[in-house]
């Protein structure tokens, strides 16, 4: 249970994105967004290969490394580095290097990865397979022993958070270069123990709850304050989780001053802390039953699943016309969306696949590669504030909406140039971040 909820991360999906109103920028992370249609990814994730060998079936073909000829031309590029895709390297003239990705959960997102990482791999001219332990630690920690043995060059990893000492230690005894995925790797004191590039989680919890604000004011601007209440999912022993409700919190105070008792918590710790979307109605709907003096209800949903649940709830309670859900991730919505589904989930703060990936897969070739080590990948990104040894790069994300995901999605085909999402014709120019500047605080 543990394990599925930091795999979420990122969601989860990190996926995602920032901002509150319609077409200005929210900050240096992110971007806002109006509304827009939707479209699944046109990939396939491969299914999980449940036998390490060193031949695997969801292998990627030799890539020839062929810049695609749909990536745009006039995207201006960052200056290129150890730990991101340099589409000017021929990557065929280094060595081949055998990598997989392992995880001890394989839903959807973890699918998704998988597919973006293949993609990756195919660019950068390396044999790729994936790897689920299904919740097996024991099985996890020994098939790393097992790769290391066969010959496999570097490793994506998402284990059982609880287990991250010991992968570490492990990977760092056979030499074995290795990179996180979504889950975050620390020891049982919350220090960093590698570089990762991931989702900045109280920057969430900022952006859905000014989302769900500003939505309200433009759609119900009467609205008597002392009917309006919000509610944030969490998983209150999962910091990164946890942070998005004490950030969204923050907001709620600061903008209904007064009704501060308004804001309602829905901890699914106290229900078995459950990723799916059932734990999400069963947390939320209690609330909404509770409360008949609160007639506007803006909710921020750690998760997709979460956030279908509280749609489900509030459908049910015949509350859902005077609603508005945004959460963290946004595959799930856009699978609605394509699907023709409509309800008060009318946004996700959301990072396309492949960007997410991009840092994971590069940052594990640099370090395969010797261009870098883990304490000199990504240094600007380090936190000298807080002493820590190793970069935690902060994804940039948008706020997808009905009207604008596809624009979105577009531009991240065109820029990737691997048409993963099958909207590269689409693209009309629109150029959104796909790097971040870190924040001052880090310069410690």
């Amino acid at each position: 249970m543990k394990k599925v909820i930091v795999i979420l991360l990122a969601f989860l999906m990190l996926l995602m994105l920032f901002a509150c109103n319609n077409n200005a920028p929210a900050n240096s992370s992110g971007v806002s967004a109006s509304q827009s249609p939707s479209q699944t990814p046109s990939q396939e994730p491969s299914q999980p290969t449940n036998q390490p060998t060193s031949q695997t079936p969801n292998e990627t073909p030799a890539s020839t490394n062929t810049p695609d000829a749909t990536a745009p031309t006039d995207i201006a590029q960052e200056s290129w580095e150890p730990g991101y895709y340099n589409p000017a390297v021929d990557y065929t003239k280094n060595p081949r290097y055998k990598i997989v990705y392992m995880t001890d959960t394989m839903g959807a997102l973890q699918q998704q990865g998988s597919v973006a990482y293949a993609a990756w791999a195919a660019r950068a001219n390396c044999d790729y397979s994936d790897f689920c332990s299904n919740g097996d630690d024991d099985l996890f920690l020994s098939t790393i022993e097992l790769y290391a043995q066969q010959g496999v060059n570097g490793l994506i990893l998402d284990p059982d958070t609880t287990i991250w000492s010991r992968v570490d230690e492990l990977c760092n005894q056979l030499g074995l270069p290795y990179m996180p995925g979504m889950s975050e790797p620390a020891d049982s004191d919350g220090n960093r123990l590698h570089p990762i590039a991931a989702f900045p989680n109280g920057q969430y919890g900022v952006e859905m709850a000014n989302y769900v604000i500003n939505y309200q004011r433009q759609n119900w601007p009467d609205a008597n304050p002392g009917e309006i209440g919000m509610v944030s999912t969490t998983v209150s022993f999962i910091p990164p989780l946890n942070v998005r409700t004490v950030e969204a919190q923050k907001i709620w105070n600061q903008e209904f001053p007064g009704n501060e008792d308004h804001f309602f918590i829905a901890d699914t710790a106290a229900l078995g802390a459950g990723l799916d979307s059932d734990t999400g109605y069963n947390a939320t709907s209690p609330i909404f039953a509770a409360h008949p003096e609160i007639k506007y209800w803006l909710v921020c949903a750690s998760m997709d699943d979460y956030a279908e649940g509280a749609a489900r709830a509030l459908e049910q309670a015949n509350k859902d016309q005077n609603a508005v859900i945004s959460s963290g991730g946004g595959t799930t919505l856009i699978n609605h969306w394509e699907n023709g589904d409509e309800s008060c989930w009318k946004s996700a703060i959301y990072t396309a696949q492949p960007l997410f990936c991009e840092g994971a897969f590069f940052g594990l070739y640099a370090l395969m590669h010797g261009e870098a080590t883990p304490e000199t990948l990504w240094p600007e990104w380090i936190d000298h504030s807080t002493n820590q040894k190793y970069a935690y790069v902060l994804l940039p994300y948008f706020i997808i909406e009905k009207d604008t995901y596809i624009q979105y999605l577009a531009f991240i085909d065109k820029f990737t140039g691997m048409d993963t999402f099958g909207f590269a014709n689409q693209w009309d120019g629109t150029v959104f971040p796909t790097r971040n500047t870190p924040p001052a605080s880090y310069a410690g």
